[in-house]
């Protein structure tokens, strides 16, 4: 098991295991009026040194316009971040406002972590009113608002269209729909005979986890049961370890050894970067990240939908939101759904942030950042427009769920290393699920 995935586990874990609500009564009593001395307030997030420096930079524009808050930063990578969390929720000692994404809210949500946030929307603290409700609504749990979106993304197909205009490969439309077997039809033969040697057409998608929840709503399946068992079925399951083994074996995805080597590797020097992959599984929210690092100048990066199963009418991508939420535990919650507000909604802020973690929900912000994006950002405000019209409702994963996601990629390896079959491995997933389920209740 890799690094990563074993802080992540031991991270989720650690939250899991808390019995029951570990932030009892909900709302503390924090007065409404504020305080006129010093507030001192705890930001966390979790990012590499580029998005550090943006909430940095946002948080010195909001404590210029307000002097008597010191806010403290808190951030780390990504497992780092988790296993933090799950530390602090524990110890009932979150930060004050801290982000999630809606694999985890739903988490820490279950022990009463977070405030809701309906009164700051009812007062005009917190001010949605010019916002797409669609995107406000990522951020509620049982009819409560807790947390504010400060981005929307969700799975994409990122591809090196000048590579591809360079091998005579023809890339689908931007807003075309494929069925999955049509997608590997085309891979097998119109991308991968014209490839270089050693380069692939397609990446492993074992990892992205997103892509595993976008093949679940593919299947309308529900994650667990009305007993809280895991409810994937074994054939949705098999299909999925399957599709991908498929492709490796037609040498059109690489081999384990590839992936993992690849995975560790930074942008600018990672195969998709570097002409060794033409199509990259990841969020939309990566396209501009990896634009910035291609190796070989002008090279442009573009977005397309995932693949659709057999007859249905979309691909059903999930959609993933990055929330700021306020802890219970904390005694400035009035600052903090003020900085909130400044953060989601100030234009000085919002031009530093420029849809870093995903798409806006304010239309205001949309509107000012647009024309001043490059091609890939530009188009992932159209992407993910385009893939959450029409989409039914991602509904937050429920306990122990995203904690398992680990467990799904480690069986793609094991197929990958070919260890087990997709069968073997569908079968081992649901028996894994349901023990590590059962440890839960």
């Amino acid at each position: 098991m890799g690094t990563t995935i074993r802080r992540w586990m031991i991270a989720m874990i650690i939250l899991l295991v808390v019995g029951g609500p570990v932030f009892a009564g909900g709302q503390s009593e924090v007065e409404k009026a504020g305080s006129p001395g010093k507030v001192e307030m705890r930001l966390a997030w979790w990012g590499a040194t580029g998005r550090n420096e943006k909430y940095l930079a946002i948080i010195d524009e909001y404590q210029k316009k307000n002097p008597n808050v010191l806010i403290t930063p808190e951030y780390q990578g990504w497992a780092d971040y988790w296993g933090k969390m799950a530390t602090m929720v524990a110890a009932r000692n979150l930060p004050d406002v801290h982000q999630y994404t809606n694999n985890q809210l739903g988490e820490f949500y279950s022990k009463g972590a977070v405030i809701s946030l309906e009164p700051y929307i009812q007062d005009g603290t917190i001010k949605l009113d010019d916002w797409n409700m669609g995107m406000v609504d990522s951020g509620r749990l049982d009819g409560k608002l807790v947390g504010v979106t400060i981005g929307i993304t969700a799975p994409v197909m990122i591809i090196n269209m000048t590579w591809a205009e360079e091998l005579g490969i023809e890339i689908p439309p931007f807003d075309a729909s494929f069925t999955w077997r049509e997608f590997a039809d085309w891979l097998k033969k119109d991308v991968q005979p014209k490839l270089p040697a050693g380069a692939y057409a397609f990446g492993d998608y074992g990892m992205a986890e997103n892509y595993f929840w976008t093949w679940v709503r593919q299947h309308n399946a529900e994650w667990v049961d009305a007993n809280g068992n895991y409810a994937v079925p074994q054939s949705v399951l098999e299909g999925w370890y399957g599709f991908i083994d498929d492709l490796r074996k037609a040498g059109v995805a690489p081999p384990l050894s590839f992936t993992a080597e690849d995975s560790g590797k930074a942008r600018g020097d990672n195969a998709f970067n570097r002409r060794k992959m033409l199509i990259r599984p990841t969020n939309a929210n990566q396209a501009k990240l990896e634009q910035q690092y291609m190796a070989v100048e002008g090279d442009r990066v573009e977005m397309r939908r995932l693949p659709m199963q057999e007859g249905a009418g979309s691909a059903r991508e999930c959609l993933i939101t990055s929330v700021l939420s306020i802890a219970a535990n904390s005694k400035v919650q009035d600052e903090a759904a003020k900085f909130i507000n400044f953060f989601v909604n100030d234009k000085t802020a919002q031009s530093i942030y420029n849809g870093e973690i995903g798409v806006p929900g304010s239309y205001t912000v949309q509107d000012m950042l647009k024309p001043n994006l490059d091609f890939a950002a530009a188009q992932e405000f159209d992407y993910i427009n385009m893939v959450s019209t029409g989409s039914i409702p991602t509904v937050p994963k429920p306990q122990g769920i995203w904690a398992f996601d680990a467990e799904i990629q480690q069986m793609n390896q094991q197929v990958a290393a070919g260890n087990m079959t997709p069968a073997q491995a569908a079968r081992a997933t649901i028996e894994r699920a349901n023990k590590f389920l059962a440890s839960l209740k």
